[in-house]
């Protein structure tokens, strides 16, 4: 598969926060976000690169291996990038050096201000409560009617300027992930790919995964 590495000069600040119920990795000044598209884990991922502060798996993908979901860039000269996917959007998160905001809406054409457009399913916090994609049957309930629990993984901030990785530390349907990131202060979040894919690997710091874990085919990282 053909590998994508994009950087993008992110300048925002927090640091690596690990309690009860969440795990998570906040974005400093000067550190690039950047996304690769390959078959690994964020943990094995981090040991082989020095230069990796922190990773966690991207969205969900097919059973042909096809990640799902958008990652639209603006490089420096205001050219848009297609890095990848195809699949199920439902939702985007956009990003620039001054805000990180969630919606539905679709961009036509993408403004300058936003760096980064990521696009995925379902959006799960939206403007500090929990949005009703998180709340549907389909992300919440098995055929037989029992919940739908795994480890989750998301992307998304808490006062609307820093970008977070986060990743739940126990096995939560949807609508409980949901409400976990606003009961921790996010006030918008999307959603990434969850059960054995789950994992939020920073340096220096023992991993959040699985205990199972399985290869993601996007790692979504923080570099120096």
């Amino acid at each position: 598969m053909k590998k994508f590495s994009v950087l993008l000069i992110i300048g925002l600040g927090m640091a690596i926060v690990v309690n009860a119920q969440i795990g998570e990795y906040c974005i400093t000044d000067g550190e690039n976000l950047g996304f690769r598209v390959v078959k690994t884990t964020p943990t094995a991922y981090l040991k082989e690169h020095s230069d990796v502060l922190a990773a966690i798996n991207g969205p969900y993908y097919d059973t042909f291996g096809n990640t799902e979901g958008s990652i639209i860039v603006n490089d420096q000269s205001g050219k848009k990038i297609l890095v990848c996917c195809s699949g199920e959007v439902r939702g985007y998160l956009y990003i620039s050096n001054n805000y990180v905001i969630a919606g539905t809406a679709m961009p036509n054409t993408l403004d300058e201000a936003h760096l980064v457009v990521i696009g995925t399913h379902p959006l799960l916090v939206v403007n500090g409560k929990v949005h009703s994609q998180a709340t549907e049957a389909k992300y919440n309930l098995k055929e037989d009617g029992k919940q739908k629990v795994a480890f989750r993984s998301a992307l998304g901030t808490k006062d609307g300027e820093h970008l977070c990785m986060a990743i739940s530390v126990s096995k939560l349907t949807i609508k409980q992930w949901a409400n976990l990131l606003c009961l921790c202060g996010y006030n918008q979040a999307i959603n990434l790919d969850g059960g054995p894919v789950s994992d939020l690997a920073v340096k220096g710091k023992a991993s959040l995964k699985s205990s199972k874990p399985a290869d993601t085919r996007m790692i979504i990282y923080v570099g120096k």
